[in-house]
C-alpha cells in the first residue's frame, strides 16, 4: 500500500468505491528506484486495497482485494484489523505482513506482532488469529493476510481410489502428444487408428502442436462420439470409475509462457495422492495431484472422453452429450447423430431437447413417420414447444397435409417471441402456403 505505479503505467481509473488492479505496470520499490513488473520471469499484479471499503469480515473488519479473481482462486489477499478468525481449511498456508500498529497471533500459544513481522501458519486444523486493536491514538493495527488455497499438505483426492486397465500408451515424439493421446483412447474404445493416421488429421505444423477443435474433429473421423466433460477431479474420478480413459490438455509452462502439452489420465490414487498420466516415452507416469491439477488448471481444465457408437452415455450430463451429438449432426454425420440422439433419449427419457434433436435428424434423412412420432412425443409433454410444433409442421407440409401443417405453424408462432425463432416460423407459414397453391 506503500507503493504507487509510475504515472501513465496503467489506464486504469479508481476512485473509493471501485478498486483497482495494475497489472505489468513499473512500481517504485523499497529499495529505491524504479523496477519492472517482471521479476525473475514472473508477473505482478499491483492492487489498491486502500481504495475499498471496510467491510465486516469473520468478527473483525477487512479491505478486500481483487487477487482472488486474478488468480482464479488460488490466493486471497484483504487488509484486516480487529479480532480475525482465520478462514482456513486443512492443508492451506496463511501468511500475515503486520502493516503498522501491533496485533498479537494467537496459535500454538500467543505471539506478540510488530510492524513489519510475517507469521505464516500451516493449517492443519482449526486456528484462530487474534488481531487486537491498539488505542486509537496509536491507530488500530492493520494486516495483509494472503491465504493460499491447497497448498499445504492435505491430499487433493478423496473418496475411492480408481483405475482403468489395459490403456495402451503411446510415445509421444516430434510435438506428437495430441495424436499419441488420442490414440490411447481410441485403442481402448476398440477403434484403433495409427498415430500417423491421427497425426495427418489434427497435427498443424504451422503451429508445432493440435488445436482442442482439432482433437475433436479426429475423434468423429474416428468414428468415437468425443464428449467434453466438466474440468474438475470428481468428474474426472466419475469417468474412470466407469472405465473411461480421460484426455486432458495441460500447460506446463506459465499462462505468459505456456508449454501445452496432451496427457491421457488413466488412475487416481487417493492414498498417495497421485494421478496417472501417460508419459511422452509411452509408459505411465504417476505425478502428484497438486502438479496435475495446477498444470491442468493453466489450460482451463480442459478435458474429454470418447464412446464408441453404441456406448450408453451413462455418468455423463445431459447437455454435455447433446452439444457432441448436434456437432456430429452439424457435419452430416446423420445416421451417427441418429444412434447417439436414441442413446441419449434411453439415457435421459424426459430431456426433451434430446428428442427435437432426434426427430430433426430423422427429418433430414426424410424419414417423415419417424420425425413426426418424436415432435408429437415433444408437443404432448409441452404444448407450447415452439421448435417441435414448427418442425412437426414441416413435417406435414412434406406429407401435403397442409391444413394441419398451417395450423401447426400458426399455433408456434403465438408462442415464438421476435428474433430468430419467429422468422422460421413464418418461413415455415410462407413455405406452406406456397406448397399448397403449387399441389
Amino acid at each position: 500500500p506503500r507503493h504507487k505505479p509510475t504515472p501513465g503505467a496503467s489506464s486504469a481509473s479508481c476512485n473509493a468505491r471501485t478498486p483497482c488492479v495494475y497489472s505489468g505496470s513499473t512500481m517504485r520499490t523499497t529499495v529505491g528506484g524504479a523496477e519492472g513488473a517482471d521479476f525473475g520471469g514472473q508477473s505482478f499484479a499491483w492492487h489498491i486495497a486502500a481504495h475499498t471499503d471496510w467491510t465486516a469480515f469473520h468478527g473483525g473488519e477487512a479491505q478486500e482485494t481483487a487477487i482472488g479473481a486474478a488468480s482464479k482462486g488460488a490466493i486471497e489477499a484483504r487488509i484486516v484489523r480487529g479480532t480475525i478468525d482465520v478462514p482456513a481449511g486443512d492443508g492451506e498456508l496463511v501468511f500475515g505482513f503486520l502493516i503498522e500498529g501491533e496485533a498479537r497471533l494467537i496459535h500454538d500459544g500467543e505471539h506478540a506482532l510488530a510492524a513489519g513481522d510475517v507469521p505464516c501458519l500451516a493449517i492443519g486444523a482449526a486456528s484462530v488469529c487474534a488481531l487486537a486493536r491498539s488505542s486509537w491514538l496509536a491507530r488500530a493495527g492493520l494486516v495483509l493476510v494472503l491465504l493460499l488455497h491447497g497448498a499445504g499438505c492435505a491430499s487433493l483426492l478423496t473418496g475411492t481410489s480408481v483405475q482403468v486397465a489395459d490403456v495402451p500408451y503411446f510415445p509421444q515424439t516430434d510435438l506428437q502428444c495430441g495424436p499419441a493421446a488420442l490414440a490411447s483412447l481410441l485403442a481402448k474404445a476398440d477403434m484403433s487408428q495409427p498415430v500417423s493416421t491421427l497425426s495427418s488429421w489434427m497435427f498443424t505444423p504451422a503451429l508445432g502442436g493440435t488445436l482442442q477443435q482439432d482433437v475433436l474433429g479426429a475423434a468423429r473421423r474416428a468414428g468415437v462420439v468425443p464428449v467434453r466433460i466438466a474440468g474438475n477431479l470428481r468428474a474426472l474420478q466419475a469417468q474412470l470409475a466407469l472405465g473411461r480413459p480421460v484426455l486432458v490438455l495441460q500447460n506446463l509452462g506459465l499462462r505468459r509462457w505456456p508449454q501445452w502439452h496432451y496427457a491421457v489420465v488413466t488412475a487416481l490414487n487417493v492414498q498417495a495422492d497421485t494421478v496417472t498420466v501417460g508419459g511422452p516415452a509411452g509408459t505411465a507416469d504417476a505425478v502428484s495431484a497438486r502438479a496435475f491439477v495446477l498444470a491442468w488448471a493453466n489450460a482451463d481444465y480442459w478435458a474429454l472422453v470418447v464412446l464408441r457408437p453404441s456406448e450408453q452415455p451413462s455418468g455423463l450430463l445431459s447437455g454435455e452429450y447433446m452439444q457432441s451429438i448436434a456437432a456430429l449432426e452439424s457435419i452430416g454425420q446423420l445416421d451417427a447423430a441418429a444412434r447417439g440422439y436414441a442413446l441419449g433419449i434411453t439415457e435421459w427419457p424426459l430431456d426433451m431437447a434430446l428428442v427435437v434433436g432426434a426427430g430433426n435428424v430423422e427429418l433430414a434423412l426424410g424419414h417423415l413417420d419417424a420425425a413426426a412420432a418424436l415432435f408429437e412425443r415433444v408437443v404432448a409433454a409441452d404444448v407450447s414447444n415452439v421448435a417441435a410444433l414448427n418442425n412437426l409442421a414441416e413435417v406435414r407440409r412434406r406429407q401435403g397435409r397442409f391444413g394441419e401443417a398451417t395450423t401447426l405453424a400458426q399455433r408456434a408462432l403465438t408462442f415464438a417471441s421476435a428474433g430468430a425463432l419467429r422468422a422460421a416460423v413464418l418461413d415455415t407459414l410462407a413455405q406452406i402456403a406456397a406448397s399448397d397453391r403449387a399441389d
